[in-house]
């Protein structure tokens, strides 16, 4: 994704930039591709996955583990958000199908 090898601002800061890209690739996919929730979380935790293999093969970057993990809670995150936001619509009487709870 983005390296951050020469600003440490502090310890772990890949972590919060995995966490947030991931994220918000969980939103866009999920407002691009108009899926459920739980598919375009998947298809984010499949790129970050995907991302951290590769890093294997690059000689000036490491494949973490906890690159994977955070970027399985940014997806996290994100579909719990759009469950909110869905149960919120659905308590205001608009229009909310059946398959939009699959979170």
């Amino acid at each position: 994704m983005i390296g951050l090898t020469h600003c440490q601002c502090f310890e772990h800061l890949d972590k919060v930039v995995h966490v947030l890209a991931s994220f918000f690739l969980t939103l866009l996919l999920r407002w691009a591709l108009d899926l459920e929730p739980v598919a375009v979380a998947a298809v984010a935790v499949c790129v970050g996955g995907l991302d951290e293999m590769l890093q294997m093969f690059q000689p000036e970057r490491n494949a973490d583990p906890l690159d994977f993990l955070a970027n399985v809670l940014g997806a996290f995150l994100a579909c719990l958000m759009l469950r909110l936001c869905l149960h919120n619509k659905a308590l205001l009487g608009e229009n909310v199908t059946d398959s939009d709870f699959l979170v």
